[in-house]
């Protein structure tokens, strides 16, 4: 292997950065000895008399995952599991030492499509901590000061959690939003890159192509390290932003060369003269006081739960007028100071309490002095914090709604202090970066229960059209952009990537026209490919748009929903606005802007001279200018609520129908939706 490589020098620079995130495939485990997707697949299409191409190597991943499935129907999912446990039994099988110096590599991620545990094996040989993370709940369990391993596929030891059969696969993004979304933001964040992965590989295009979608300058580059590849593959994967390392064989034994490459990409970081960062302490960028205390309270926004309802709408009070330097230093101080007394309370119960929670508690107290300004990035913390009450008793509960009505006597307008109302939205501006947006309209659904509509596809384009000069990035999907579809997986795709794309002082807009449903005390946007006997599982819930947005760190976020059109019906439904569904959508998105296209009850009309939906009508007309009565340069949420509610509702009485846009406005400040 020759060591100056340039290819060796760039990734030993990545991974000296921490740039680097593993995925592991089964490469490396036949390798070990375990059989691969063509060995392992092969006696079971035989014997359920699916024919296979005779070359394991070059078996298409369609007829291996088709192959799977037949055998599944034919003999049922424990015969399936049954088989994978004989065949990928590690009992007699030990970590190779491509193993050992692939675990070796300063990585904090460590993604794999393997079933089998050599992973685990290899790190707890080398006394490596680590966290093994399968299902989507364990995700909070993710930690900066252990190594995540996250088992794409499955764990034999958990039958539920095998991705196998073509069902699986079509169904994973759909099932898996969040392990998606995980999987996205890292290929936006790190370098991939790609140990004992074939080009046939089920997980390897869907990885990189359903994944990674091309996402302009936010996606990173990938590497794979494959062998004998032909020129016009190596090309093609280039063209799709992975850079191909190719190892060519020529009778050596591919184990054995994987280890030397390994082994020369450790010796090219070892020798470099930049530090390594072979710690979780040394792979992050040094940080001002300020900057850590943000950065740990980031983190556990991400692990802890939000808790319930009234909790969440007690702490975006708080939050907000926190945010708006509205609460004196003292009173800042003494919120820290009765959160590290809760603390206290947590750890004489004898309840393990997270980590992170005791940094950041601890660096603000340390340093409220000059960061009490900071403190709104703690508050979201706190409800999820209140899921420790549960098992504390009353006297040692922290009582959110307690210190909202002592801090509240003591807000005013921003800047001052004394007795006053916290400001209403048309007082103050609160998001001044850049804007982003994703925006979904849906004519055509695949399940022939759900009707088609007429205007959604040119509504939602037009709206594009009028935000995108001014959007940092105004993502579109439609009927219409064949490269990017409106099915669930992308819409939750599209939405998770934007999210974590924005920063705290900017605008996250989620814009849907397309049907709408309350089932299950949930509700629902129908996606295209949404299928009404499976609605729980192919269609976007609220909730999940709820959770991908305020993961978001942008203060400023909006939901427009233009649903239940009139003349179109949902199976046996009318298409009408009822109240469990915008009461849902309302309570799912708390400390958001929610701009629905009229009241329960009601319909959204079409207008067909126009070829808009009325509400998308007068929705145009506001963002292009219209709706600035004050001749700002700007049109904020209020000002096209107001604007739209006046038209829609003239444009309802002179038809004689009933139609009122509705707005819940849940954050103080107003939002700037586009400036011209």
């Amino acid at each position: 292997m020759e060591k100056a490589d340039p290819t060796l020098a760039d990734l030993s620079k990545l991974h000296s950065n921490g740039d680097v995130t593993l995925f592991i495939g089964a490469g490396l485990s036949i390798g070990a000895g375990l059989p691969g997707w063509g060995a392992l697949i092969r006696p079971l299409a035989q014997s359920v008399g699916y024919r296979l191409p005779d070359d394991d190597e070059f078996i298409a991943a369609e007829h291996l995952l088709t192959a799977a499935q037949h055998y599944e129907n034919k003999r049922s999912r424990n015969n399936l599991i049954q088989h994978l446990r004989d065949n990928l039994d590690t009992a007699s099988v030990q970590p190779t030492p491509v193993h050992h110096l692939a675990t070796s590599l300063p990585v904090q991620v460590i993604f794999t499509t393997n079933y089998d545990n050599l992973i685990e094996i290899a790190l707890r040989g080398a006394s490596q901590r680590f966290n093994v993370i399968v299902s989507e709940p364990e995700l909070a369990l993710w930690s900066e000061d252990r190594v995540q391993i996250v088992k794409l596929c499955g764990d034999l030891q958990r039958p539920e959690s095998i991705i196998i059969t073509k069902g699986d696969f079509n169904t994973y993004f759909a099932t898996h939003p969040r392990l998606v979304e995980r999987l996205r933001t890292t290929l936006e964040s790190k370098t991939a890159l790609f140990l004992g992965y074939s080009l046939q590989d089920p997980f390897f295009n869907q990885i990189w192509d359903h994944v990674g979608l091309d996402f302009g300058r936010l996606r990173r580059a990938g590497y794979a390290v494959l062998f004998d590849v032909d020129p016009l593959e190596a090309d093609d994967l280039r063209q799709r932003g992975i850079q191909v390392i190719n190892l060519e064989t020529r009778g050596h034994d591919r184990t054995a060369l994987m280890k030397e490459w390994l082994e020369a990409l450790v010796a090219e970081s070892k020798s470099s003269d930049e530090p390594k960062a072979w710690s979780t302490s040394s792979i992050t960028r040094p940080m001002s006081e300020v900057d850590e205390v943000i950065d740990r309270l980031r983190r556990i926004e991400q692990k802890l739960d939000r808790g319930r309802a009234e909790d969440r709408q007690t702490a975006a009070q708080i939050l907000n007028a926190i945010a708006q330097n509205q609460v004196e230093q003292a009173e800042a101080a003494q919120m820290v100071a009765e959160l590290r007394a809760w603390m206290q309370r947590v750890q004489q119960a004898g309840l393990p309490l997270d980590p992170d929670v005791r940094a950041a508690l601890d660096a603000l107290a340390e340093h409220t002095a000059g960061v009490y300004q900071y403190l709104h990035l703690a508050l979201p913390i706190i409800p999820g914090i209140l899921s420790y009450n549960v098992e504390l008793g009353s006297e040692h509960r922290l009582d959110l709604k307690a210190l909202w009505e002592r801090v509240k006597p003591r807000l005013g307008a921003p800047g001052a202090k004394g007795d006053g109302a916290v400001s209403t939205p048309a007082q103050q501006v609160i998001n001044t970066g850049k804007a982003w947006a994703v925006l979904i309209g849906i004519n055509e659904y695949e399940d022939p229960y759900i009707a088609d509509l007429k205007v959604c596809v040119d509504d939602v384009t037009a709206v594009h059209q009028s935000l995108d000069p001014g959007y940092q990035v105004a993502k579109l999907l439609t009927d219409a952009t064949p490269d990017r579809l409106p099915t669930r997986a992308n819409v939750l795709g599209e939405l998770s990537a934007v999210s974590q794309a924005a920063d705290a002082g900017d605008l996250l807009l989620f814009y849907f026209s397309g049907h709408g449903i309350a089932w299950g005390g949930e509700s629902y946007l129908l996606s295209r490919d949404t299928r009404l006997s499976a609605l729980k599982h192919t269609a976007v819930a609220m909730r999940d748009v709820r959770e991908l947005m305020e993961q978001s760190p942008a203060r400023a976020k909006v939901i427009v929903l233009d649903a239940c059109h009139s003349g179109a019906s949902i199976g046996k439904a009318e298409p009408t606005m009822t109240p469990e569904f915008i009461r849902r959508v309302f309570e799912e998105a708390e400390g958001m802007a929610v701009l629905a296209s009229c009241k329960q009850g009601q319909q959204s009309w079409e207008w067909a001279e126009k070829s808009r939906s009325v509400f998308t009508y007068y929705l145009l007309e506001a963002l292009a200018g219209q709706a600035d009565l004050d001749q700002k340069g700007f049109v904020t949420v209020s000002d096209a609520s107001r604007y739209v509610t006046d038209g829609v509702k003239r444009w309802a009485t002179q038809e004689g129908v009933p139609q009122t846009p509705t707005l819940q406005y849940t954050v103080v400040g107003d939002i700037v939706l586009v400036r011209y």
